[in-house]
């Protein structure tokens, strides 16, 4: 579904770009398979800053959640947004790293088989 990528770039060339993998969607009633979901979201005076940190096993889930906070933490740090690999990612472990730095109050995180951002594919995101 690459073009869906090329498409969605294409009509917002300025914005980032993230998303996951699922094991399909829930509509209505339905539950699709081989379907795009796609959510829009724009900030008046926000700013979006992007991390990307590999993961090769899930040892180093804890490590990676820290290294997360320390390239993003700064006064205006509002909120951080984390789609990880959910095979290789102890999401305890990467959650645990992170709230040792930050409020665990400010963190969303999901986990996926197959991340992306700005069309960088690949497990172990």
């Amino acid at each position: 579904r690459s073009e869906v990528l090329v498409e969605l770039a294409n009509m917002f060339p300025q914005s980032t770009i993230t998303g996951c993998s699922t094991a399909g969607e829930i509509y209505g009633k339905k539950a699709l398979d081989f379907s795009i979901s796609v959510a829009a979201i724009k900030f008046d005076n926000s700013q979006i800053k992007v991390s990307r940190q590999t993961i090769n096993n899930a040892a180093e889930s804890f490590s990676t959640g820290k290294n997360l906070v320390t390239e993003l933490k700064g006064k205006d740090l509002k909120g951080i947004l984390i789609v990880a690999d959910g095979l290789l990612t102890n999401g305890g472990a990467l959650t645990n790293g992170i709230n040792e730095l930050i409020d665990p109050s400010m963190v969303s995180v999901f986990e996926a088989w197959l991340g992306m951002v700005n069309s960088l594919r690949k497990p172990g995101f």
